[in-house]
């Protein structure tokens, strides 16, 4: 096993913010202006609107506030190019908060906003990214998901590499997308991921679709029995017959909030970015989304978390080494067809 599974990082007390009855003066110094603001615009994960008035209305009572939240998602990597050309060009962005783990097309362009968030707000700083963000859950795009009806717990795969097993040929669908392999390189290194990928791909004729709503789908309708990729906790907390297996290793790797150069409403912004890792912050993403901090105790990516070895993929780490891994995965999935 490579080397770089020894940084497998062990999962500790959770770090969040303080209760919302115990907000530091710097936090509560927010507020009346976030208040005057009125309005604040997420843009990140795709939800409903049930779920997006599930954030709003736990934003607002964390904070005794009425500020108008909306939010908005879609592919994060053409939506921080498009952020960092407008900035470029002086063009408004219109986004408050960008909630994603990638922000490397907008960081030279200095398209984000330097926050200190531990320092001037009290937050843990195990959570900050860089200079700009706060980390509000942990990502986990390399995990692989099964329909429980059609693959049993004794034939699930146990390592990546029993994905190769050739009683999966056909019966994998994955995402036209490099994320899931650049996370798993940290994990396994490189030319082990990029062997692992191409194996799936000339040995297993995966189904490659651009959408993660649709893997999911087809995952959960029985078509396709495994996937590689998302995520279901929202899916099986409704009684979905969908699981993730008992893989020997969970690799995360974290998004989190982004407060713009140009945010109209940055006071809100940074007052969402603390309440997404309170309590009651961490609670909301885990009901709406499936989202949580791993080690936030009792949620459902703690408890999979657990007895498991993890490998949490460093910020730094995915600044760096991010786009020239994904120029090579996305050109081992164009050569397979994808």
């Amino acid at each position: 096993m490579k080397k770089l599974l020894a940084l497998a990082f062990i999962l500790i007390a959770t770090p969040v913010l303080a209760q919302s009855d115990d907000l530091p003066d710097t936090v509560r110094a927010l507020i009346p202006l976030a208040e005057e603001e009125g309005e604040l615009h997420i843009y990140g994960a795709t939800l409903n609107p049930r779920q997006v008035r599930a954030f709003a209305k736990s934003f607002n009572a964390h904070y005794g506030t009425d500020i108008d939240l909306s939010m908005s998602g879609g592919l994060h990597s053409a939506k921080a190019s498009e952020v960092a050309m407008a900035h470029r060009a002086g063009v408004p962005t219109g986004i408050d908060v960008f909630w994603t783990g990638l922000i490397s097309a907008m960081v030279d362009t200095g398209a984000l906003m330097d926050v200190d968030w531990a320092g001037d707000y009290g937050a843990d700083p195990s959570l900050t990214m860089g200079q700009w963000g706060l980390r509000t859950h942990d990502g986990h795009q390399s995990m692989v998901t099964v329909n429980t009806g059609r693959v049993s717990a004794a034939d699930a795969p146990k390592t990546y590499y029993d994905l190769l097993d050739p009683k999966w040929n056909g019966r994998i669908v994955l995402p036209r997308s490099p994320f899931p392999w650049i996370a798993m390189t940290y994990a396994l290194g490189e030319q082990e991921t990029a062997d692992l990928l191409t194996g799936i791909l000339t040995q297993q004729n995966p189904k490659m679709l651009a959408r993660y709503a649709d893997i999911r789908a087809r995952v959960l309708s029985g078509e396709f029995p495994i996937a590689v990729g998302t995520d279901i906790f929202s899916l099986k907390k409704r009684g979905a017959p969908v699981d993730h297996p008992d893989i020997d290793l969970l690799v995360l790797s974290s998004s989190g909030a982004f407060v713009l150069a140009d945010a109209e409403h940055p006071a809100a912004a940074k007052l969402w970015g603390l309440w997404a890792v309170s309590p009651e912050g961490q609670a909301t993403l885990e009901e709406a989304r499936g989202y949580s901090l791993a080690a936030t105790p009792g949620t459902a990516l703690n408890k999979y978390a657990e007895g498991r070895r993890v490998v949490h993929v460093p910020f730094d780490w995915r600044l760096e080494n991010h786009d020239r891994l994904a120029e090579r995965f996305l050109g081992i999935l164009e050569k397979a067809g994808g």
